[in-house]
Parts: structure tokens; C-alpha cells; sequence
């Protein structure tokens, strides 16, 4: 939501709490040395009576461990975007990308970045600044996030109008929305989606403004 804050607006963005803690720095491990708290506007580093706290809350229900409720699953799309970032996937992709429950069966994240999936990801435009007329409805799900991701992305940049301003220096452009900032909300809101309670994010377009919902908060692992 936009406020108000010493004269300027700024955007407000409420994140939940997430239920993998404690999130820690990958190389360093779950210790006092890669576990950090907050405290005003400093970082201090976990005691080990917090970290034990901490994880012995977690819920352990995780897109890792819930079985994919297909196992008969492609990932052709996946292969083409490792491709042009110059990388190839191996046999042993499912397993290094972690891919896989304990038993050795897909898990929920293979299922979301397969060819296909059961997961709608909708572009929704409003005639004005309400929900009451709806002109345009575009479906880009079903397939992988990574090319769902791409398509809501494109979809958004064709909508991002550029405004153009002659002055007696130079020209001006500017656009609806800051290219960098959507791309980043918009990567966020999927990658961050809560997938388990299988309500994905939606992006709705206003005459002022564009709405992004995720129903999660921070990453899932």
C-alpha cells in the first residue's frame, strides 16, 4: 500500500514471517556465524540457545518434502533455460536441483517447474480503478514457473506505457512503472508464493495503479 512518510509516498509492503527459521548464510552454516538477528538497525549474530529456539519450531512440512501428484513429469522447458544461460542439465539434475523427496519420488518443486502443471497464473485488466469491469483476462499458467514468469513479464512490459515530454533541452520518457522494481516484484511474488495452499500470485492492472498478491512470505526451501 502507498503512505504517506515526511512529505513523500512510499510504498508499504508487509512480509509474513517465515517458517523455515532460522535462515542462515549457506557457507557458513547453521551457527553463530550464519545465523543473524535483527536489532534496530544493526545485525547481530544468534546466540546458539536462539538458533535451537528456533529450529525446533520449524514446521516441516516443505515443497521439498510434499510428493509432486504427478511423477510422470518433463522438464524441456527447464532444459531450454539452463541452455541460454550456457548451462546443461545432466542425469543427475533432479537430484543436484533438489528435485526429490527422500524416497526418491518428485517433489512439489519439480511439479512446479515441469512442462506441465495444475498452477493458474492469471494478468488481469480493469476498465478504471475498481474490479467491476473486467476487460482482459490472460492465463499464463499450467506450465513451468520459469515461463510463466517470462510471460506475465512480457505481458507487463507491453502494458507499461512510455510517456514522452519535449522540453526546450531535451526529451523526457518516462514510463507507468519502473522496469527494474516490477521485474523484481513480480519475480518475487511467484518464487515467494505460498504453493502448499495452492492459491497462486495474481497481477491485476489498474487505470493508477498495478496490484500484485502473493500468498506467502519469505522464500521456501
Amino acid at each position: 500500500m502507498v503512505e504517506e512518510f515526511k512529505g513523500k509516498k512510499v510504498i508499504k509492503i508487509n512480509i509474513a514471517s517465515g517458517t523455515e527459521k532460522p535462515y542462515y548464510i549457506k557457507k557458513r552454516g547453521m551457527s553463530e556465524k550464519g545465523c543473524f538477528v535483527r536489532i534496530g538497525s544493526s545485525s547481530e549474530p544468534m546466540s546458539a540457545k536462539m538458533i535451537e529456539e528456533l529450529f525446533s519450531k520449524r514446521v516441516r512440512t516443505t515443497l521439498r518434502n510434499i510428493i509432486s501428484p504427478r511423477q510422470d513429469l518433463t522438464f524441456e522447458q527447464l532444459q531450454i533455460y539452463y541452455a541460454s544461460k550456457g548451462y546443461k542439465l545432466n542425469e543427475n539434475f533432479a537430484k543436484n536441483l533438489e528435485f526429490l523427496t527422500d524416497e526418491g519420488k518428485y517433489n512439489y518443486i519439480a511439479y512446479l517447474l515441469a512442462d506441465e502443471n495444475a498452477v493458474s497464473i492469471k494478468v488481469a485488466k480493469y476498465n478504471g480503478t475498481d474490479r467491476v469491469e473486467l476487460i482482459e483476462n490472460n492465463e499464463y499458467g499450467y506450465c513451468s514457473l520459469i515461463k510463466a514468469t517470462k510471460a506475465v513479464l512480457d505481458k507487463l512490459e507491453i502494458e507499461n506505457t512510455t510517456f514522452a515530454k519535449i522540453t526546450s533541452k531535451e526529451r523526457i520518457e518516462k514510463t507507468l512503472w519502473d522496469k527494474v522494481a516490477i521485474r523484481e516484484a513480480v519475480i518475487n511474488a511467484i518464487i515467494h508464493n505460498d504453493y502448499t495452499n495452492e492459491v497462486p500470485p495474481k497481477f491485476e492492472i489498474f487505470d493508477d495503479r498495478l496490484e500484485i498478491t502473493s500468498a506467502g512470505g519469505l522464500p521456501w526451501s
